[in-house]
């Protein structure tokens, strides 16, 4: 097998910038292009992330933090906070907080979250009181890093696209209109203005609409519709006003699904996922409204699938 030299990320989106600025970064000597269609735009919900993503840009990428925060604008996240259940409320922080025992304590702490206080250690406590961080004697923050983001999606791509061209990533806009065979998968993408691109490894990034890996390769899907039953999203934001910019994602039970709620510095984005076996998609839009006065009269609706490809790695494309 010949060495892999020319990478093709096809999506220009978080998952395929992503995916081309670490292959950069990381392996340096590897010719990286990514070709992202400017006629497909993005769901714009807001994205919300776990402690993987920040470390991966921080540590593994060695980003400094100020530039990462710079060029993205994101919010902090320090876990959920669940409106799930029969307690008033649950909140999980991406801390070790709930599987460790205080040395007086007979037992581990999340043994006394039942008729406890709405918190377990000190980054839940500053969840449950929205706020971020510690003060500390100098009266400056006193930064810690259990944390995620809260990240805008035209915000993000920008500035990934300005680590990947320092980087030496090529960004190439143009749209796929056909993509050629070969006995080993794909042998090249012919862009609707005539060029012919080709590589030695191509990333799918293309999302639900996998034209590498689904439309041209044909590998079988699997879906998740046995245990994962929702299918639909009921979204809106709107401007913030007073609303205190919260240090967590709010997820909250509906009568078909569950919402959320991504806090940015200026708007708030709130969405519900539900299944329309269970509800219709105007009475999840009727509930979501009852729900969130200030979101616009007609909210968006989202179709989505859950599942995967039987295999992630086909020939010699990666999804």
């Amino acid at each position: 097998m010949s060495t892999v030299q020319n990478i093709l990320v096809l999506g220009g989106g978080t998952a395929g910038l992503t995916a081309a600025l670490t292959l950069k970064r990381k392996l340096p000597q590897l010719k990286v292009r990514v070709v992202r269609s400017p006629d497909i735009g993005v769901i714009g919900v807001g994205e919300s992330t776990n402690m993987t993503f920040p470390k991966h840009f921080l540590e593994d990428l060695a980003i400094p933090l100020p530039r990462l925060m710079k060029l993205i604008d994101p919010t902090l996240k320090l876990g959920i906070r669940f409106l799930w259940g029969p307690r008033p409320e649950f909140h999980y922080a991406f801390a070790y907080e709930l599987a460790v025992r205080h040395p007086a304590l007979k037992r581990s702490n999340a043994a006394y979250r039942e008729d406890g206080p709405a918190w377990t250690g000190p980054v839940s406590a500053l969840m449950a009181h929205e706020l971020a961080f510690h003060r500390g004697a100098n009266g400056k923050p006193r930064p810690h890093r259990n944390f995620a983001f809260h990240i805008e999606n035209p915000k993000m791509v920008a500035g990934l696209e300005v680590l990947c061209h320092e980087a030496g990533v090529a960004l190439t806009d143009g749209t796929v209109g056909e993509v050629e065979r070969a006995d080993h998968g794909v042998a090249a993408l012919r862009l609707q203005n005539g060029e012919r691109v080709t590589a030695d490894l191509f990333v799918d990034a293309s999302g639900f609409r996998a034209e590498l890996i689904g439309k041209t390769l044909e590998e079988p899907w699997i879906p998740y519709t046995r245990s994962l039953f929702s299918d639909r999203a009921v979204l809106g934001s709107w401007e913030r006003e007073d609303e205190t910019v919260s240090p967590y994602t709010l997820a909250e039970t509906m009568e078909a699904g569950w919402a959320w709620q991504i806090e940015h510095e200026h708007h708030i984005n709130r969405g519900y996922v539900y299944s329309s076996q269970a509800i219709s998609d105007d009475e999840a839009a009727a509930e979501f409204l009852r729900k969130n006065p200030k979101a616009p009269s007609s909210p968006r609706v989202v179709k989505f699938r859950s599942g995967c490809y039987r295999r992630q790695w086909v020939e010699n494309v990666v999804a």
